[in-house]
């Protein structure tokens, strides 16, 4: 928890799963320092307060019912809803590059194929891409 908490925390406040209070207590519990603390969460925060920033005021220029069904409240309400999925993606994706930033993506691959295992499967597997030149 020591080495990722900054990344968890971030996570957890990207994305709205759970309430921010019950990540308060959690963390507090958590050998996290209090500076680390802070500016991860004012970080993970910005974005969900913006995008609810954006639906409060498209929400305050409604002067009828036809402003309900206005492109930009629409707008707005479809990035409530989609907010929490883009950053669950983005996340999965911080996530995976840190994982394979040590390694350098190959310009091309010595073999296409490669059997594992050497029971019938694998044998009718190494079988056939040879047959077919794989």
């Amino acid at each position: 928890m020591a080495a990722e908490g900054a990344w968890y925390l971030f996570t957890l406040r990207l994305v709205p799963i759970f309430p921010f209070f019950i990540i308060n207590i959690l963390m507090g519990l958590t050998p996290i320092r209090t500076f680390t603390y802070s500016w991860v969460s004012l970080v993970g925060m910005l974005p969900g307060t913006l995008v609810f920033i954006n639906a409060g005021t498209q929400l305050a220029k409604i002067e009828g019912l036809r402003g309900i069904l206005s492109p930009s409240l629409l707008f707005s309400f479809a990035l409530l809803g989609f907010f929490p999925l883009l950053a669950k993606r983005l996340s999965e994706w911080l996530k995976k590059r840190r994982v394979y930033a040590r390694w350098q993506r190959p310009k091309n691959y010595d073999r296409n194929l490669i059997v594992i295992g050497a029971g019938a499967a694998g044998l009718v597997s190494a079988y056939i891409a040879a047959a077919v030149r794989a």
